[in-house]
Order: structure tokens, then sequence, then C-alpha cells
């Protein structure tokens, strides 16, 4: 989400107007969930995507009308029997799309997508809420507000009480709530998942190419200079030659963050994975066979850690997809880092 606003914003800066386009609603095996957007420019130019299909293409042909209005719009599609096959998409199922407005002028929109932004660089955590109801907007003015996690709300909105704020800062997934008899569509603003590649390699090249493709935050670490340099990792946020014996002690990681180990052997290995299980990452991978792998768990428990510890390794790495070369192997993991990702939203962890 992080990259639609950032497009929003550049749009804002530059003094153009357009349409954002949510789904804020869905039922059935529609393509895609809740919070998917797609941005429409006044020139005709889109970034993102709700689905494909007659669908967007109709999104996009009603955003015209909603940029020179400068009012919301709210769009049902009903996408059963032959209204799937007349959408050009396989999927059935109902969806509701809220198409807004944006404009350079709009005060509130700019602030919130500055805060925004300012929380997802910072690693924060907020809320954003918009108001559904046509009739609220102000024409050229968004109806929305933010709640970050700090409490600190700005936006257009009425009195909101303590215990309400603490409840929509703890909603798990995206999802419409009604407040003061109108529906609002809310969104968990969460920072984007942190990626650490402890190993420079070939495998770590197209992992970390892929991984930055699907909303990973890509970080490499290794103690050899010559493997650790934009050249090399264009794609990668952060370069760290350090240590593998530091990396506890060097790195921020957290509970939004993926561990890959794939260094250049055994010993480095165990020593990066020594450390990794004393952090509450979200994900932790090691390369290598399972011989390799009991050997490095039996040094480990002999050094005081638990049968349970270890269970949050996934070794061997990867999904089983019968992956050989280094960029089927990195298909492989970065799919079981998409697979948990998805599983750890839907657990309701922000």
């Amino acid at each position: 989400m992080e990259k639609i606003f950032n497009k929003i914003k550049e749009a804002l800066v530059s003094g153009l107007k357009g349409a954002i386009g949510t789904i804020v609603r869905k039922s059935g095996s529609s393509p895609r969930s809740e919070g998917t957007r797609i941005v429409i420019f006044e020139s005709g130019d889109i970034f993102g995507s709700i689905g494909g299909g007659r669908l967007e293409a109709e999104i996009i042909q009603k955003a015209k009308g909603v940029i020179e209005r400068q009012k919301p719009q709210n769009i049902e599609f009903y996408l059963k029997g032959k209204d799937v096959a007349g959408l050009d998409m396989i999927c059935g199922g109902d969806v509701e799309i809220f198409l807004e407005p944006f404009n350079p002028k709009d005060r509130v929109l700019r602030e919130i997508i500055d805060k925004i932004l300012e929380l997802y660089g910072l690693g924060k955590r907020g809320v954003l809420a918009t108001c559904l109801d046509q009739k609220s907007w102000k024409r050229g003015e968004s109806n929305k507000f933010l709640i970050t996690q700090d409490r600190e709300i700005m936006g257009r909105y009425e009195e909101i009480p303590s215990e309400q704020i603490t409840q929509l800062l703890h909603i798990p997934s995206s999802k419409i709530v009604n407040l003061g008899n109108m529906d609002y569509f809310i969104e968990p603003i969460v920072s984007i998942p942190t990626l650490f590649l402890f190993g420079g390699g070939h495998i770590s090249l197209h992992i970390s190419h892929i991984a930055s493709l699907v909303g990973f935050r890509v970080v490499v670490v290794d103690d050899r200079d010559e493997f650790v340099n934009s050249e090399r990792f264009p794609e990668a946020s952060e370069l760290h030659c350090i240590p593998f014996e530091e990396v506890l002690n060097r790195l921020s990681i957290n509970s939004d963050s993926y561990l890959v180990i794939v260094t250049r052997g055994h010993l480095y290995d165990k020593t990066v994975l020594s450390q990794a299980l004393r952090t509450n990452a979200t994900y932790i991978g090691m390369i290598g066979s399972k011989r390799k792998r009991d050997t490095i768990y039996r040094a480990l428990m002999d050094e005081g850690y638990t049968r349970e510890d270890l269970q949050r390794v996934h070794c061997p790495i990867g999904l089983s997809i019968g992956a050989e070369t280094p960029e089927e192997i990195a298909i492989s993991i970065v799919a079981e880092l998409i697979k948990i990702r998805a599983e750890t939203k839907e657990g309701g962890v922000l």
C-alpha cells in the first residue's frame, strides 16, 4: 500500500488530479481483497489494479466523472453467472468499489498522506478511516481521518471516545465499521515487512529481486564488502557489512522482520541462527539439508536452546516445489515468505 500512497503524493505535489478506486466490500470469490486500490490519473494513466477485466475498465471509465465532479461514488458489481463471464473474470462474487477524487488543493488528504508515509518510514502503525457516505463529502475535500499508534488524530472527524480509538487501532484487517450512523472503511496502516538476507551470495541476488517485487523491504547482510553493494543488490533498502557474530546487536529486528539465513557455510549459519532465535521475528528460515540442519540443531541444544526454540525455524527452507537452480530456490523461498505473511494477516497480527 505504501507504493500507492507514494504515487498519490507524487501526483499531489505535481498539481495533478485523479481518482482512487478501493475495494471496500466483497463476498464470494472476488479476485482481490478489501483495501486493494487502483489510482486513475486525469491524464488517463493508471497505477495499481483491482483485478483487471471489464470490472477495472468500468471503474476507469467512471473515474472521469468523479474527477470532474470532485465527489465520490459507490459502485457495486454483482459477479454471478453471466455477469462473471461478461466481466472477463474467472472468479465469482460481489464487489463494492469506493471511487474517490483527489486534487492538489485537498489539504486534508495531503496531510493524511504525508503522515501515513511518515508512519511507514518510522515503522509505526495507525488506522485510516474513509467515510463511505457520498453526501457527507464536500466538493474537492476528502472525508477521512487517520489515527496513529500514538493516538494522534488528523483529518475530518467528530469527537471519538477513547475506548473507540482503542478498538479502531486493534482492528486486524480492512473492514466497514459504522461510526456515528455513517459507514467508514477502516484500514490498518502497518509497517512493511522487512526481509533480512544473511549472506550476499547468488541465491540472495534472486531472493532480493523477487522479494522486493512482492512488497518486502530488503536488507542484505554479509561480512564481505564485495558482496554488499548497490550494484549487486539494487533493490535493497539497506546493505550492511558486519561480522555475523554481531548481527543481533547491530540490526533492528522485530515482529515485522523475516530472516533468511543463506551464508557461505555451516558455521556462519549457526552463528546467525543462534542470534535469530533470541528475536521475535515472524519468520526464521535457514537453507540446507536435513543432515546439516540436524548437526546445527544438536550444537545449539548443547548451548541451551530447546526443541521448542528450534521449531520456529523453517529448514529446509522454502516451499517444496522441486526447486534446483538458484532462481527456482529463490522463488520457493519467497513463496514461503508470502504464505507466512498472508497467514499472519489472517491471524489478526498487525
